[in-house]
């Protein structure tokens, strides 16, 4: 059962050539247990993109939540977690993208939660990135977005003088400062109800891939 959070970090990446099937039971078998595992971890899950409303940059990505922000820098930085990334990066990582992470990708994204709504379980999601603030919906998941981290384990570590965490300014190849989840029972209407998108603004449906607890409607296979 996943645990309440209000600090997540939204890691969107792009995998080597795998076969799908292989890599989501992998996530499901190794991945996503393990993480789950590691103290300071609220509860992680793995998604992957079906449709977007323009080119994201990105295929899969992870909602890590986290006990409490002061968890951040533990998890983030917590020897066995980049071990196990290494692995991960030695059996699906960035071969497809020449060696190395898409722009988008080299980066995960801290958000903090505004308001208290929480989504129930579900097979799929649809979440909106706005460059601006949105209106906090009661059905929806709200999140403003307060730093970006580097991704060590795909980039290397931060040069001499420079954080791992930085202000969402000029440098944020997500391009957007909130994001919106939604609950979508029908995945092949999921557009219906979206707000006018402009500029780097972007909207996708998701499919669940693993979690603590699968969603209602999942069989495994």
């Amino acid at each position: 059962m996943a645990m309440p959070f209000d600090t997540m970090a939204f890691i969107p990446y792009t995998p080597g050539p795998l076969k799908a099937a292989d890599y989501e039971s992998w996530l499901r078998a190794v991945d996503n247990p393990y993480f789950n595992s590691r103290p300071g971890i609220a509860d992680y899950s793995n998604w992957k993109v079906v449709d977007a409303t323009r080119e994201l940059g990105f295929t899969h990505f992870d909602f890590l939540g986290l006990d409490n922000p002061a968890a951040l820098e533990p998890v983030w930085f917590d020897a066995p977690l980049d071990e196990f990334r290494r692995e991960w990066v030695r059996l699906w990582g960035y071969a497809s993208q020449g060696g190395a992470p898409a722009p988008v990708n080299q980066y995960a994204y801290r958000f903090d939660r505004r308001g208290a709504a929480a989504l129930a379980p579900s097979l799929y999601r649809v979440v909106i990135g706005t460059a601006g603030a949105m209106p906090p919906a009661a059905s929806c998941e709200n999140w403003a977005l307060q730093n970006l981290l580097r991704k060590h384990w795909a980039i290397g570590r931060a040069p001499e003088g420079e954080h791992w965490q930085l202000p969402p300014g000029p440098l944020n190849p997500l391009g957007i400062g909130a994001l919106q989840i939604r609950a979508c029972v029908d995945a092949e209407r999921w557009r219906d109800g979206l707000p006018v998108l402009s500029g780097p603004d972007f909207a996708f449906c998701a499919e669940w891939l693993a979690s603590p607890t699968p969603p209602p409607g999942f069989a495994a296979e």
